[in-house]
């Protein structure tokens, strides 16, 4: 399979002195007007619920994630998976957008009544990718397991410790911030710093994180969410990160 994408690393001579860190770049071919960056960030002493609502209230970002979003770094095995993720978002906004043009030309030229297609809104493309990562094609599972929205572990716990008025309970959690379209990197870093993220980390922490072996319960929720079978991961010359990128290849 050929991917119309490319994967590339900061250039040296754009950089961002407030926050200091690896900044993965994924360009596209059939999109060439559109960009994505993506920064990670480990053991963040913020509940990423309030960093998913921080992000969602960005004026730049509107109700439909179009720029923006977050995603837990552990359902992720790599930035091929992300990037094939935001390769399948774009098109499918593309068809959505043809979709809509179609159907205005029509009642157009029939003096039919608007449909109902035309005017109707999508999920934007951050958003979308982040369910073109999910393993599943159910919106609401993968916004709860990848996204931590209001029905997640994080948003409970969040909650939780609202309630009684008092810090959350010691959790670690490793995100990946998300952002489309952004015309440099101070521009990037300066949203991490709106929505409460510190400087992300760097590339060899960057290399290290997505090459680390997981743990067999890791290793079990991943089967889980992707729905791998103990046949998939077994297979001669196949790996958890091979498995998984196949899934979202194909779903």
């Amino acid at each position: 399979m050929t991917m119309d994408m490319e994967l590339t690393s900061p250039s040296p001579s754009s950089t961002a002195p407030s926050l200091p860190g690896h900044i993965a770049s994924i360009t596209f071919a059939l999109h060439p007007k559109r960009s994505l960056r993506v920064s990670l960030h480990t053991s963040i002493s913020t509940n990423p619920h309030i960093i998913f609502s921080r992000t969602s209230a960005l004026p730049s970002n509107d109700a439909s994630g179009d720029r923006y979003a977050i995603i837990d770094a552990k359902r992720v095995v790599s930035l091929t998976h992300l990037g094939i993720a935001a390769n399948s978002a774009l098109l499918r906004l593309h068809h959505f957008e043809q979709s809509t043009v179609d159907a205005t030309n029509t009642n157009t030229n029939t003096n039919m009544p608007t449909d109902t297609t035309v005017g109707r809104k999508r999920r934007g493309a951050a958003l979308e990718t982040i369910l073109c990562a999910g393993g599943s094609t159910n919106v609401g599972s993968v916004l709860k397991e990848f996204a931590f929205d209001a029905n997640s572990v994080a948003a409970a716990a969040a909650a939780a410790a609202s309630v009684q008025q008092q810090s959350e309970q010691s959790q670690e959690y490793d995100v990946l911030f998300l952002g489309y379209d952004c015309e440099s990197e101070e521009e990037f870093t300066t949203v991490l710093s709106d929505v409460g993220l510190d400087a992300p980390r760097d590339e060899s922490a960057w290399n290290a994180y997505f090459a680390r072996e997981r743990d067999g319960r890791e290793m079990q929720e991943m089967a889980k969410i992707f729905k791998l079978s103990p046949e998939e991961l077994a297979r001669d010359g196949f790996s958890l990160e091979k498995a998984v990128l196949n899934r979202v290849a194909t779903k």
